[in-house]
């Protein structure tokens, strides 16, 4: 080898500048070529997560020696609870609306066609009513009820004139037996009223503890019966017995029924014994004032006290 011969130049071959270049680098490309450039350094991380760690078992100590309220955990698991129904609640709460709208129209429609065929009902019933009167004339209609009037009225005196003779009949038979036999063992009551349609009840209490009324009239072995009993005024109730009970007799005036009448209702009442009459004091009556009663004390031989 030959030693170099520094005074000599040595020719330096000539560099050709680079073509340049016509390849076209995608976005992706020029994206991944940089990133493999980037370094990323992740040392802080341990840092973090000595620190979060010693946080967390700061706080789980601080819990650890803290004191629970629980009513304040119960409301608060109340307020959370509510928190999540109102979050679940609006779609249920649609539906819910949608349904009870629709059932409410369905009622409403229903209501709406029963009340359109009952006002076509009264709509037919009023028409029938103006051609009836259009085919009557006033004069037949005031005769009609004058007929009326007329037919009740009679019906009415009837009835009074039936119950006056019942009633006549019995006093007379009483006094009777009272006038021939005033030593006889008897005794009868006789009660009555003079107001329309109202009911008064006769109820009689003998010293044997037996009651006498429209549902019992009498008893067995007992001599007391009731002879009459009438469900509308003007009417009369009887009773009487064939032997006397010494003691303690209880006569009641019960007002039973108005039947629409509502004018005080005067009672009056008798008591026939073997000694005489006892004529008892008028009693008024009415739906506010419903009873009234007296008790008498009658001997062996029939005489009669009444009691205040």
């Amino acid at each position: 080898m030959q030693p170099k011969d520094h005074n000599q130049t040595e020719a330096i071959p000539f560099k050709k500048k680079p073509e340049e270049s016509t390849h076209d680098y995608s976005f992706w490309e020029m994206s991944e070529s940089h990133e493999e450039k980037i370094e990323v350094d992740e040392r802080w991380l341990v840092t973090y997560a000595d620190k979060m760690t010693l946080l967390s078992g700061c706080f789980l100590m601080l819990f650890a020696m803290s004191t629970l309220d629980p009513e304040r955990v119960k409301k608060l698991k109340v307020e959370a609870q509510k928190s999540f129904e109102k979050q679940a609640a609006p779609l249920e709460t649609k539906e819910n609306s949608a349904n009870e709208l629709k059932t409410e129209l369905e009622t409403k429609n229903k209501e709406l066609e029963t009340l359109t065929q009952k006002l076509q009902q009264e709509k037919s019933q009023l028409e029938q009513a103006l051609a009836n009167l259009k085919a009557q004339t006033s004069q037949p209609s005031q005769q009609t009820e004058m007929n009326q009037l007329t037919t009740e009225n009679e019906s009415l005196k009837s009835s009074l004139r039936e119950l006056k003779k019942t009633l006549l009949q019995q006093k007379t038979r009483i006094e009777d037996l009272t006038a021939t036999a005033p030593s006889s063992n008897f005794l009868a009551f006789v009660m009555s009223w003079g107001t329309r349609d109202q009911d008064v009840d006769l109820i009689v209490t003998d010293p044997k503890g037996h009651v006498f009324n429209f549902k019992t009239r009498n008893y067995e072995n007992s001599p007391g019966l009731l002879v009459l009993d009438t469900r509308q005024g003007p009417g009369v109730e009887i009773w009487q017995s064939d032997r006397i009970i010494p003691g303690t007799y209880t006569f009641t005036f019960q007002f039973y029924s108005s039947y629409g009448n509502n004018e005080p209702c005067p009672v009056t009442g008798s008591l026939f014994t073997p000694k005489g009459k006892i004529s008892f004091p008028q009693t008024i009556l009415n739906p506010e004032k419903r009873q009234k009663v007296f008790k008498v004390e009658i001997t062996p031989e029939g005489k009669a006290t009444l009691q205040s």
